[in-house]
């Protein structure tokens, strides 16, 4: 996406991507108005509300299918990665992306200047600008910053794509499970034709899942929905459980800046956010938008520090909050045998 804007800006991007391009990892996520606004400055808007699905009422309910919460949404759109990326993929020009490359290290001068970066094949590629967006766990932002930690949250989650015919469910509703006696939540996302995101969210420390391996996983799932309703005991009969994604929850403090020298993070890299507030994504493509509104709107006299700069002010106050409004929907839902509280599942 970011390659996308940055080159109907007039700035000649490339991107260099560990993935081979056969590769297609990930399940979906919700796009909110900061990234649906996000995908409108490069005209892809319609293309997002074609191929996604619209989401227009939050439900939530307990293990007995009793109604605790509902409420509308307004800009959010339920879509695979897969349709994702197949939209931004109509749109890149050929040689814009090179697939299979690893990134192994930042290369710097003796005081400490960006010289460029290196790939496992031994590939070294300089720019004027370099942008880092390797993710969580990233390799570039560990060098950068290598004394601000990820921490792993207690909290863990199961998520899978499933296709599933005749269910209970309007196609544009959100539904939430809050299993207060358990500690646990179970949400279901329609993405239509008969296709569902579906997610469990557990205390690893209270109801611990050691075993990753797919026949675990499913035999954890399917004890845990034993009491819900059909309509979630369905959902896990059908998954295939080799697709499943185990997700173990991190978050970071916020990083006093996103650049070193001509090196920038962007993303997941820059900022780590829990899952529950659905931001991951969404925050990625506003920082891409924000980043090639400042490019392309350079005056005479400024250089890229000062554009940098920019961007760190202009996303930090938000990267914040985000980061606020996690850490309370965490500790929330690690008590929430305790405090029976329903929250918002969305940081917005």
């Amino acid at each position: 996406y970011l390659s996308l804007l940055l080159n109907k800006t007039g700035v000649n991007a490339k991107v260099y991507e560990k993935r081979d391009q056969t590769q297609d990892k990930g399940i979906g996520f919700l796009l909110l108005k900061n990234g649906i606004d996000a995908m409108d400055a490069i005209g892809l808007k319609n293309e997002v509300l074609k191929k996604g699905n619209s989401i227009n009422f939050l439900t939530a309910i307990d293990e007995d299918g009793n109604t605790l919460y509902s409420n509308p949404l307004d800009n959010c759109v339920a879509m695979t990665r897969h349709d994702f990326f197949k939209i931004l993929e109509k749109e890149e020009k050929e040689g814009d992306i090179q697939f299979g490359k690893k990134f192994t290290n930042v290369l710097m001068d003796n005081n400490q200047k960006i010289k460029g970066v290196k790939f496992e094949d031994g590939t070294e590629v300089d720019s004027d600008l370099i942008i880092g967006a390797d993710g969580i766990r990233s390799q570039i932002r560990h060098q950068l910053f290598e004394n601000h930690k990820i921490e792993e949250s207690e909290e863990r989650e199961i998520v899978a794509l499933v296709r599933c015919k005749d269910i209970d469910l309007k196609q544009d509703v959100f539904l939430k499970l809050m299993d207060s006696e358990a500690g646990k939540y179970m949400g279901i996302i329609p993405l239509g034709g008969d296709r569902y995101i579906w997610f469990l969210q557990f205390n690893k420390n209270s109801h611990p899942l050691n075993d990753r391996r797919p026949e675990a996983i499913k035999a954890y799932a399917e004890k845990t929905v034993s009491n819900y309703p059909e309509i979630f005991k369905r959902l896990v009969a059908e998954t295939n459980f080799n697709k499943a994604f185990y997700w173990v929850s991190c978050r970071m403090n916020l990083l006093p800046r996103f650049h070193h020298d001509k090196l920038m993070l962007a993303g997941d890299a820059a900022h780590p956010l829990l899952p529950l507030t659905s931001q991951g994504a969404n925050s990625a493509l506003q920082d891409a938008a924000v980043l090639a509104s400042l490019l392309s709107a350079q005056q005479a006299g400024e250089d890229l520090e000062d554009i940098l700069a920019k961007f760190y002010d202009a996303r930090s106050k938000d990267i914040q909050r985000y980061i606020d409004k996690g850490d309370f929907m965490l500790r929330s839902f690690l008590d929430l045998r305790k405090s029976k509280q329903f929250n918002l599942p969305l940081a917005v």
